[in-house]
């Protein structure tokens, strides 16, 4: 997962709403990686999804709202989850959002204009109905390949598979340079 990446496309939406419930914002940035996935075959976030028992997630995000790690760039953005919600911690407006290119702009954009009116429950369900890569875990998680995705997005076997492994790759790249403090 790209921290940084991640933690600009949560304070984008974050910019919309001042504050938004965690599970809100959980549907929010998956959504968006979805469509990015289903738009250039690459997802914003570089994060693992995962089936939970309110719909997919992205398991790294949801590590980050969950964690009290005070110098850790999420958190110089977004503020300690608090009875279920997260608003940002600075003043912060678009232009600071640097990780995100215009492309990854225009998809948080597309995606708030289509689901930002819906409250997290109305996410939820909208994403259990609508997304058929997401299993029940019943009360666990379970893994969501990028594959699933693409496939169901409209990608056939051999284009999912190989982006699968494109993605991968970067992530396996991307967490090499974070063990070596390089990201």
């Amino acid at each position: 997962m790209n921290i940084q990446k991640s933690s600009q496309a949560a304070a984008f939406f974050l910019l919309e709403e001042s504050r938004m419930p965690v599970l809100k914002l959980m549907k929010l940035l998956y959504i968006s990686d979805r469509k990015s996935l289903s738009e250039y075959g690459y997802p914003i976030t570089l994060d693992k999804m995962v089936s939970m028992p309110h719909g997919p997630v992205l398991s790294g995000i949801y590590d980050l709202i969950n964690n009290t790690d005070p110098d850790s760039y999420w958190n110089h953005l977004i503020s300690d989850r608090k009875d279920h919600n997260v608003s940002l911690k600075n003043s912060v407006k678009v232009e600071d959002l640097q990780e995100l290119s215009k492309a990854d702009l225009e998809i948080l954009q597309n995606v708030w204009d289509s689901f930002g009116h819906m409250d997290q429950w109305e996410l939820s369900d909208y994403t259990h109905d609508n997304f058929k890569e997401w299993k029940d875990p019943c009360g666990s998680a379970y893994p969501i390949s990028f594959s699933d995705v693409l496939k169901e997005v409209g990608y056939d076997d051999n284009e999912a598979i190989e982006l699968d492994k494109e993605i991968n790759g970067l992530i396996s790249v991307n967490n090499q340079f974070k063990s070596i403090g390089l990201c």
